[in-house]
């Protein structure tokens, strides 16, 4: 996935598929922040998705991303 700074970036958070537990965690520590700390991840987020799908080399990313996947789901 090319979303792997998502955390260095503090604009959200990468876990593998198969890691139930860490998508617990995830959602736990959002629920813990507080009001302050959430304005500043939703900030982040908007700004990191707003640098992102502007991005040439982003955008090839995620279309290689996704076309590999409906290329590998067809039999």
């Amino acid at each position: 996935t090319p979303w792997l700074d998502l955390e260095e970036k503090n604009a959200g958070f990468v876990r593998d598929l198969a890691d139930e537990q860490g998508y617990v965690e995830v959602l736990q520590r959002v629920q813990d922040l507080g009001k302050d700390e959430r304005r500043r991840l939703r900030n982040n987020v908007r700004q990191y998705a707003e640098k992102h799908v502007s991005d040439p080399v982003a955008i090839k990313q995620n279309r290689d991303l996704f076309l590999g996947a409906v290329k590998g789901g067809q039999r």
